[in-house]
């Protein structure tokens, strides 16, 4: 072995490990980006308790983590602490020896295959690196685990995401790890049904739910989430004047928005790996992005930097089991013969043909020009289900969209004033955004329904 590769490894263990031990927000790159093999032995039990932790949900500290692996551990774990200085640069440290691990892996291979003497024992090797080096995570299924896995499944109800919009429900099997698209010309409503969609996720479906925001401060997002799940009109929240009756529409809400798990993030500038890193860390359920053609990406055009982002939030989706819905800018309006507005189609998705492909469902909010300017969503793609055209009414002022009936009025909206929350406490402890983070240490986050 290299004395430099193995220094390197044993010195970038620690650094991960004491990264995590001295900022328990560090925990998902340890978890999610390194495997048990990855550690030498006697650094192992310290991995395996970290994992137990987060993965049960439990805190992620010094004490916690000691009670997992004994105090003989207490010198040790004190001393990784002493010797790493910040907690900034975990992700670069968990690079660093998952490199290494491999390195050190193929070099014994090397010295193993010096000393064959049959041309089977070198085969036999250099299999065994392969399997080494490109880990099975689980990514291949034979028929029968598809099977097994299959009838495991069968018997359990299905888990689809539930829909602030009823008729949604019946259409839309969306899943955890799905991506979907909502998309919109300028002022059709795209963040408003967001936000609305957000709220209702949280409040009723109790998901940990990240509104990811690249354009709009997180006080404007919450005038539009009060006016929302207040009924409360937007004018007199901006120009606070809320009469008495207006002021107790808001606090007989106050309940629900405080307890509901909904994070707001002001994502400007931030790219697609960023975001990912909140939404490990605060164990959310589904990410919202607003708006996809303003995520920071790698790229000299609008169409490579898109393609990317569009490809990152869909593989974020898949590894994580993350649920995510962002939203879309739509190429200019075109009009039919007699001036109308034409209808969206999944062409009009601008920048890149690539969100289209990459989408399990695809929406389009469309004003049509009538009185009072109703929206008609538009499923166009929809991969476990019917396409169709639903109507919607739009209250503005009080940022709610209403599914319109057969006798062409708009449904009552949610009342959230009157909503129970369900009885299940949220396990994770959270540590509010407002403190500096190690992904960001330049730019300090709040949050929405922070516990």
């Amino acid at each position: 072995m290299s004395s430099v590769s193995y220094e390197a490894w044993m010195q970038a263990q620690q650094s991960v490990l004491g990264s995590v031990l001295i900022d328990d927000r560090c925990a998902s790159f340890l978890v999610f980006g390194l495997a048990e093999e990855d550690f030498c032995e006697s650094y192992r039990s310290l991995y395996r308790a970290i994992r137990e932790l987060y993965t049960t949900g439990k805190p992620v500290d010094p004490v916690a983590v000691l009670n997992v692996v004994g105090d003989s551990y207490k010198d040790f774990i004190v001393q990784l602490m002493n010797i790493t200085p910040t907690a900034a640069n975990c992700k670069m440290y968990v690079d660093i020896v998952k490199q290494q691990s491999r390195v050190l892996k193929l070099r014994d291979t090397g010295l193993a295959l010096s000393r064959i003497s049959t041309e089977e024992e070198g085969a036999e090797l250099l299999a065994n690196a392969a399997s080494e080096t490109v880990r099975d995570d689980g990514d291949v299924w034979s028929l029968a685990q598809g099977f097994s896995d299959w009838m495991h499944r069968y018997q359990k109800k299905p888990d689809y995401l539930d829909w602030f919009i009823p008729q949604l429900r019946r259409m839309i099997r969306a899943e955890k790890s799905d991506y979907f698209i909502v998309g919109a010309r300028p002022s059709a409503g795209k963040s408003a049904f967001a936000l609305q969609a957000a709220l209702y996720w949280a409040v009723v479906c109790n998901k940990r739910v990240g509104f990811f925001s690249h354009e709009t401060s997180r006080e404007k997002l919450m005038d539009r989430l009060v006016a929302c799940a207040s009924g409360v009109p937007m004018d007199a929240i901006k120009e606070r004047t809320l009469d008495d009756k207006q002021m107790e529409a808001v606090c007989s809400i106050s309940s629900r928005i405080n307890s509901a798990p909904l994070f707001l993030f002001s994502a400007a500038g931030r790219t697609v790996q960023q975001m990912q890193d909140r939404a490990l860390y605060k164990r959310l359920d589904i990410v919202i992005v607003d708006y996809l053609q303003i995520v920071a990406a790698p790229g000299n055009d609008e169409y490579t930097q898109v393609t990317a982002v569009s490809k990152a939030l869909h593989t974020m989706c898949q590894r994580f089991g993350i649920f995510c819905l962002a939203l879309c800018q739509l190429s200019r309006t075109k009009t039919d013969k007699s001036g109308h507005a034409q209808r969206p189609r999944l062409e009009d998705l601008r920048s890149s043909g690539q969100i289209e492909q990459d989408a399990d469902g695809v929406f389009f909010l469309h004003p049509l020009e009538e009185p009072d300017k109703p929206r008609e969503l538009i499923i166009a793609k929809n991969k476990d289900g019917a396409l169709s055209i639903t109507k919607l009414a739009f209250d503005g002022a009080r940022q709610q969209f209403r599914f319109i009936g057969k006798g062409q009025q708009p449904l009552k909206p949610f009342d959230y004033s009157s909503y129970v929350m369900p009885s299940q406490v949220d396990q994770y402890p959270q540590l509010c955004m407002d403190v500096e983070t190690p992904f960001d240490a330049e730019q300090k986050e709040g949050c929405a329904g922070e516990r």
